[in-house]
C-alpha cells in the first residue's frame, strides 16, 4: 500500500498500522492538524493535511514530517 488515508478522528488506531506498510510513500489526515502523526511517519513519506478543505479547494497542503503548516 503506498497510500493511507487516516480515518478522521482514528489517529490512535492509525499509528500502529503506518510502521507495518513498507511501501507507504503518502499519508492523509483527514484533519487541519497532524503534530500527532508526525513522529510516526517516516522522512521519505508525504503527509498531507486538510487544512483547505473547509474552504472547498481541491487541494490539500502536502508537508514533510517535521514541519509545520
Amino acid at each position: 500500500m503506498e497510500f493511507f488515508v487516516v480515518p478522521y478522528t482514528r489517529t490512535s488506531a492509525a499509528v500502529p498500522v503506518l510502521g507495518r506498510l513498507p511501501t507507504l510513500r503518502v499519508v492523509q489526515s483527514l484533519s487541519a492538524g497532524v503534530e500527532d502523526l508526525l513522529p510516526h511517519v517516516a522522512p521519505e513519506v508525504t503527509l498531507c493535511n486538510a487544512r483547505a478543505s473547509k474552504h472547498r479547494t481541491p487541494d490539500t497542503e502536502a508537508h514533510r514530517p517535521g514541519c509545520r503548516p
